[in-house]
């Protein structure tokens, strides 16, 4: 039977790892909030740094597009990928993070024209209105 290969962990894998337990997030609940999803054993492969099959362990890395959505779950700015040398990854997170941020001003525009239909509130129910569409609209867009 042949040997596990030894597979160490990338470094950019390493700073995820410390922001996703600093953050208190599972393999899981940390997949379900890349755009796109992910799969919770498929986080913690790239994590690794590697996958096993048959108890022989092979390289895994991360497209810079799945890593810019792993980054962009748990606060990972895009200097940090550069200085990973991950410099795809890093375009890849810059657009990801200016498309989420037009779109949640879109999701708020929205929640707030809708939340103003609703009359008889005070400045505080309305607010408190506004945000819950918003969260309803992003958690719709999210499923597709």
């Amino acid at each position: 039977m042949s040997q596990p290969l030894s597979v160490e962990q990338p470094p950019v894998m390493e700073l995820i790892r410390a922001r996703r337990q600093r953050m208190h997030l599972s393999y899981d609940r940390a997949g379900q909030m890349v755009p796109g999803g992910l799969s919770g054993t498929r986080w913690r492969n790239l994590e690794d740094g590697y996958r096993t099959v048959r108890g022989v362990r092979f390289a895994e890395s991360a497209p810079a597009v799945t890593l810019a959505g792993m980054a962009y779950v748990v606060g990972v700015l895009p200097a940090e990928l550069h200085a990973h040398g991950c410099h795809d990854a890093a375009g890849e997170l810059l657009a990801l993070t200016s498309d989420r941020a037009r779109d949640d001003g879109a999701v708020l525009a929205e929640a707030a024209q809708m939340a103003g239909v609703a009359r008889g509130l005070s400045a505080r129910q309305r607010k408190v209105l506004e945000s819950e569409i918003a969260a309803d609209l992003r958690r719709i867009r999210e499923q597709g």
